[in-house]
Parts: C-alpha cells; structure tokens; sequence
C-alpha cells in the first residue's frame, strides 16, 4: 500500500511538472504567428512590388461637413495592368461625381497628363528604402521591423478566427505613423484575414484617422482585397469628415508571385 501511495505521489508530481511546462510554453510562445505577420507585411506591398498581371481597382468616397452636411460622393473605377519589365496602364472604365457621369471628362484629363504606359521601376529592398519610407509618414504596423515597436495581447477566438489587439510601447507611443488595434487570422493556414488600425500620430490638421484592410486569396497571390478609411479634421473652423472604401477585383496574376 504505501508503494502505491509513493507511485501514485510520483505520478502526481510528473504531472504537475508537465502541466506546468506545457503552461510555460504556452505563455512563452508569440500572440500573433511570425508566418501570419510575415504574410500580412508582404500582402500590403505585394500589388506594388514586382505584381504583374491585372486588376480593377474601385474606389469611392464622401466628404462632409461635421452633421452630414455638403456631402460631396466621387467614385472611380480603374483598370491597371503591369508587365514584367514594369510598363503599367491604367484605363479610367468608370468615374462618377456626386450622381453625374464624369467618365469622358477624365479620360480626357488622365490622356494629356500621361500620354501612353508608363514604367514603374520596383522599389529596390533594403534599409535606405525603409528609411525613405519612414520619412514619409506611413503607417507602421506590428509586423516585420516594426514589430519591435509594438505588444500584441489578448488572444480570443472569434467567428472561427484568431483574433488579437495590438498597440505601441509605451516609449513608441509618439512615434511616427505608430496605430492601434486589433488583426486577425486563420489558425489552420495562418493566413491574415482582416487588420484594424487607428492612427495614433497623426497627419497635420486630423483629429482622427482608421483604417480596415481585409485580405483575400488568388492562387499565391494574398493581397488586400477591401481596404476602408474613415477620419475627420480640418483647420481652424473648417471641419470635414471623411470616408473612403478601395475594393480590388478581378485580380489576374500573370506571374507567380510569392506572398506566402
């Protein structure tokens, strides 16, 4: 009987300690994947470095006065297309101001200023190119180098998905182009699915700017399908709000292209 006891003492013992490395494993392990920030940080370049192939990009948006008034709408959709020396051409297919036809109008226009394909040389890598960035004021997310800038905390599950916030350091706070919010992704393929970013730094005249991008597949290429803007601002007594939405479809790659 007390050989027994003993064993069952030792077996206690072995499982505590197991449970308590599984739970250190647990907490020592990152809340968001490296592979899924990996693929978000190329998703949000990837149409603009080395993508050839085609795609419709429509784009509308509203400008208002604080309450709704003098809403102005505009949409635009476009046509583009790269080749693999990095000609690209864009063709206006539709263009709408506040319910009139504006489309003959700025095909006129987009004719006399760019008169024939242009060349889109690709961004070269490297740190002289992220400082360029950097210098412009983009909004820098939790991924790739920026990750260092950034906790990312409390992990739920939502609708199927990972869900998870994410916000600066306290010493990065007033950093340039620093956002908060929350990202999500597939736990089987680890691909993201959508990002939510509320500009922490922001631009001269905005008292508020977010955005939302929500990421698709087409074959390799993941790529941010719908991306909306929302903020307001102004100068002085002049005050706007605004609101955006940009949806890619009918994307063609003509080439592989590696996002994952």
């Amino acid at each position: 009987m007390r050989a027994t006891r003993a064993s069952l003492g030792g077996l206690a013992l072995a499982a505590g300690g197991a449970v308590a490395a599984a739970l250190g494993a647990v907490a020592a392990a990152p809340v968001l994947p490296a592979e899924t920030s990996a693929r978000a940080e190329r998703a949000l370049g990837v149409l603009d470095r080395g993508f050839v192939g085609s795609y419709t990009v429509t784009v509308s948006s509203a400008v208002e006065k604080p309450g709704g008034k003098d809403r102005q709408e505009s949409l635009r959709v476009v046509a583009l297309s790269r080749g693999a020396d990095g000609a690209t051409e864009n063709r206006i297919v539709r263009a709408i101001d506040n319910g009139k036809d504006v489309t003959e109008a700025e095909r006129a226009k987009a004719a006399t200023a760019a008169p024939g394909p242009s060349r889109t040389p690709t961004p070269a890598p490297g740190k002289a190119g992220a400082a360029k960035e950097r210098e412009s004021g983009y909004l820098r997310l939790p991924f790739g180098e920026d990750a260092k800038l950034y906790r990312v905390f409390g992990l739920v599950e939502e609708g199927g998905l990972a869900v998870a916030g994410y916000e600066p350091l306290p010493e990065h706070r007033k950093d340039d182009g620093v956002a908060k919010g929350r990202v999500a992704w597939r736990r089987d393929t680890l691909d993201p699915v959508w990002l939510e970013a509320e500009l922490l730094s922001l631009p001269t005249g905005a008292s508020r700017l977010a955005m939302r991008f929500e990421f698709a597949r087409e074959g390799d290429v993941l790529y941010p399908k719908v991306v909306t803007t929302s903020g307001a601002g102004g100068i002085l007594w002049i005050k706007r709000n605004f609101e955006a939405r940009m949806e890619i479809s009918d994307l063609r790659p003509a080439a592989p292209v590696s996002s994952d």
